[in-house]
């Protein structure tokens, strides 16, 4: 329930909050989107691009040929990808301490635990979708 409650939470906050919390994820979308747009434009050279290009992209390129193609609706599909690893990470934080210390209660409080406000911000507004003008990208100005 509390990793149902917590997914939930960071889905809404994904869907309904503009803007992005560093430059780090405008340049994951920067990244993704030059490969989806074939757009000759390098994000930050000294990011690596293991996270957006196996994690993000594979989402946002199944998507962008099924013909959904609006920016916002992409970046919203790779916040998706970070709130489900979220919600995994939970769950085996809660099966790893419930089966190491032989009880279900210790893995309840561990998953309070593992819900700091760090993987509620994080999970959620790393990637995070873009204002009511959802249909222009305003990260690639």
């Amino acid at each position: 329930m509390i990793i149902a409650v917590s997914t939930i939470i960071k889905i809404l906050n994904s869907y309904f909050y503009f803007g992005f919390f560093s430059g780090d994820d405008v340049e994951i979308h920067e990244m993704t989107f030059s490969h989806l747009f074939n757009w000759h434009r390098k994000a930050w050279n000294l990011r690596s691009p293991f996270f957006p290009m196996v994690f993000i992209y594979p989402v946002q390129a199944f998507l962008f040929n099924l013909k959904i193609q609006n920016p916002a609706d992409l970046i919203f599909a790779g916040r998706m990808v970070v709130v489900f690893y979220s919600a995994v990470n939970l769950y085996l934080v809660y099966k790893i301490v419930a089966s190491t210390f032989n009880n279900i209660p210790i893995g309840i409080i561990s998953v309070f635990l593992a819900i700091s406000k760090m993987h509620a911000t994080f999970a959620s507004s790393e990637l995070r979708a873009l204002s009511p003008l959802r249909s222009s990208l305003c990260v690639c100005g």
